[in-house]
């Protein structure tokens, strides 16, 4: 089961992991700058 609550910034680094795997996946790695800061 999961709970669903609102991020923190302490969740920001998994956050962008999963932007940049995503975009990955959808073969569009190229568009994506992102840091967790």
């Amino acid at each position: 089961m999961f709970t669903v609550r609102e991020a923190r910034p302490e969740d920001s680094e998994h956050i962008v992991r999963m932007i940049k795997e995503l975009a990955e996946y959808e073969k569009l790695a190229d568009q994506v700058a992102q840091t967790a800061e």
